[in-house]
């Protein structure tokens, strides 16, 4: 049992997680939509119950073309989509440690793609560091990466991704109007 006391009014969506399970939002119905509950002072809630399911993990290392440990790169395990607005839906994201080495955690049931230093919006850090985008199995391909189907409690633990160097290059254009303009022409 719990209980939530003296809470503001306002609109409330509701989480549950725990170690080792799959996160749970609260639904009114069947849909994937999140559910918010409007609350002020005379409101009671019954009932609201959650059977949490245990995680899958999928592990693995980031080499580069030399075997050596990739260390602070993003990946992105990609699962099946949430409606047909939205294609995809981000079943875990992570980053590897100073060995390489991720663990992308807290997913549900489902197949997965994962993708090391994705580019396609995902990673919400400043820059990507200079490796190519790979995805599992296939390198550079979306299209033919590898699959991972996971069970509930399931852990993948021997994906091995090789990433290779990529240069990065900026392109800096500045207005200019005729010689001596100091503002550009409209």
């Amino acid at each position: 049992n719990y209980r939530f006391e003296q809470v503001r009014d306002g609109a409330y969506s509701i989480t549950v997680s725990a170690d080792g399970f799959v996160s749970q939002d609260y639904k009114r119905d069947a849909t994937r939509a999140v559910s918010f509950l409007r609350v002020d002072s005379s409101t009671s809630f019954q009932g609201i119950d959650f059977q949490l399911v245990h995680e899958a993990v999928i592990r693995g290392t980031v080499v580069d073309k030399n075997g050596k440990p990739v260390a602070n790169l993003p990946l992105v395990a990609i699962g099946p989509p949430v409606n047909d607005r939205n294609p995809e839906r981000i079943g875990a994201f992570e980053k590897t440690d100073a060995l390489g080495q991720f663990a992308l955690r807290g997913l549900p049931a489902a197949t997965y793609l994962v993708c090391a230093n994705e580019s396609a919006g995902y990673n919400d850090g400043p820059r990507r560091l200079h490796y190519r985008e790979t995805w599992y199995g296939s390198g550079a391909s979306r299209e033919r990466a590898i699959s991972i189907t996971v069970k509930e409690g399931d852990e993948r633990n021997d994906l091995r991704i090789t990433v290779e160097p990529e240069m990065h290059h900026q392109v800096v254009v500045w207005p200019s109007g005729p010689l001596g303009a100091t503002a550009p022409l409209r």
